[in-house]
């Protein structure tokens, strides 16, 4: 049985579990490929040819080493596998990482950064 609420990043092969803790987890629809043009009487016509799934994993309170396993998987400049397990099924999709932002609130023991939202792009 799948354990739910179970979230794996990284390339092919070598997926890691993020942490649970404090951890938003934001799945949306954008239509990728449209078309839209004005037909012969003059009503507009959308035709969407793909739509893609925006993934955005955000957290309030992350520490040094999840910030640091993102700035890894930024720096690959490739193609990611994203793993979401629901309920009872996992979910695979391919995926390019965008750039992040973090805060840092504390600098001791390895540091607390608050505020890390990172997005990814279903390829």
């Amino acid at each position: 049985m799948a354990q739910p609420n179970l979230i794996k990043i990284g390339i092919a092969g070598d997926t890691q579990e993020l942490s649970a803790f404090g951890r938003v987890y934001v799945q949306r629809w954008e239509d990728g490929l449209t078309r839209e043009d004005r037909a012969a009487s003059g009503k507009l016509r959308k035709d969407v040819i793909a739509r893609k799934r925006n993934f955005s994993i955000s957290f309030d309170l992350a520490d040094q080493d999840t910030v640091d396993r993102f700035n890894e998987l930024f720096e690959i400049d490739d193609e990611l596998i994203l793993e979401v397990t629901h309920l009872t099924s996992t979910k695979t999709y391919t995926v390019l990482m965008s750039p992040f932002e973090q805060e840092r609130l504390l600098a001791v023991w390895g540091g607390m950064w608050s505020g890390l939202s990172v997005e990814f792009r279903e390829v």
